[in-house]
């Protein structure tokens, strides 16, 4: 991963198209892609970073969705009948389709790359999968995009003085509370068994 991520650091047509690949490989292998974000932020900012990360991420839950619906559906299957919480989902899905999808995607209890494997095995469509998915993820990726940009704007030694120190700090603390608070309403609107 810190291989990856020296590579992705380098701006331009390269570093996102690695950087697409890298959400792709994160999906399948069921590993946290916030690093990504981080690195995306870092270099490019929150708005072009956003711009970069969303379709990528994207992308690479869909893929695992449309692989584990098709190829790996029974593997999904086993792996879900051992999970409560994951019949769970596949119940909710099966009720109330796209809003739940929405709300899982932007609550903390069940991790995302698990979700997209979750995902395939239920009714859920494949346009409302990638719908609720953008959207719900949008949130957390802004967070991990923030986050990386103040880091980025650390490391390069810009000084923060007065004012804008004030904003940096506030702004981030913001979007963590916005996230936060979102997980908070998403966990109680949810069935309990989540």
């Amino acid at each position: 991963m810190a291989h990856l991520l020296d590579l992705i650091r380098h701006p331009g047509w390269w570093s996102i198209g690695l950087a697409c690949a890298a959400y792709t490989v994160c999906a399948f292998a069921m590993l946290p892609a916030w690093p990504i974000t981080m690195a995306l932020g870092s270099i490019y900012g929150i708005w072009k970073g956003l711009l970069i990360a969303t379709p990528a991420s994207v992308a690479g839950a869909t893929a695992v969705f449309v692989m584990a619906r098709s190829t790996l559906r029974e593997w999904a299957r086993r792996r879900m009948a051992r999970s409560r919480r994951l019949e769970a989902i596949s119940r909710a899905v099966s009720d109330q389709g796209p809003w739940v999808v929405f709300l899982l995607r932007l609550s903390p209890v069940v991790p995302f790359n698990v979700l997209n494997y979750a995902l395939s095995v239920t009714d859920v469509r494949l346009r409302v999968y990638v719908i609720a998915t953008t959207i719900g993820m949008l949130p957390p990726t802004a967070l991990y995009l923030y986050a990386g940009s103040l880091s980025a704007s650390v490391a390069r030694g810009d000084t923060y003085t007065g004012w804008r120190a004030v904003l940096y700090v506030a702004g981030f603390a913001a979007t963590a509370t916005a996230v936060w608070l979102v997980g908070r309403a998403v966990k109680r609107t949810l069935p309990p068994e989540f």
